[in-house]
């Protein structure tokens, strides 16, 4: 319902057009969420950290973004190919990306152990004192 309200007002929107289909992408999620998460919250007694669901990994997407935009746009006024840049700026985006998680320390104990050789990359963590 949510999507189709959104459609209806946002798409007609002169300026906005097709993005309003996104928009009400987006805004359905949004709802989509805010529902599951409060249903989960009263019947499994979840509790959820806002600050580590949310807040966190959306400091690092948007500092992700930024360094491989500002990254991209960097090797493009090198005279570098865009499929080249493009390739530079997606590894440069998961690289900040990872450590940007680490740092932040998004990832509990268990989150980590679920990972492909979880115990062996917990460990190198440890060494480095990112995790105790």
């Amino acid at each position: 319902m949510t999507k189709l309200i959104a459609n209806v007002i946002l798409i007609p929107m002169e300026g906005i057009y097709e993005n309003g289909a996104a928009i009400g992408s987006v805004l359905c999620h949004i709802v989509s969420f805010s529902i599951v998460y409060q249903v989960l919250k009263r019947t499994v007694k979840l509790n959820f950290s806002i600050s580590g669901m949310l807040i966190k990994p959306l400091l690092v997407t948007v500092i992700m973004s930024a360094v491989s935009l500002i990254c991209y746009k960097g090797i493009l006024m090198l005279g570098i190919a865009s499929r080249i840049a493009t390739i530079l700026g997606i590894v440069i985006a998961v690289v900040v990306y990872t450590i940007g998680i680490i740092v932040l320390k998004v990832l509990s104990e268990e989150d980590i152990y679920m990972l492909p050789s979880g115990d062996k990359i917990y460990r190198f963590l440890q060494r480095i004192k990112l995790y105790r």
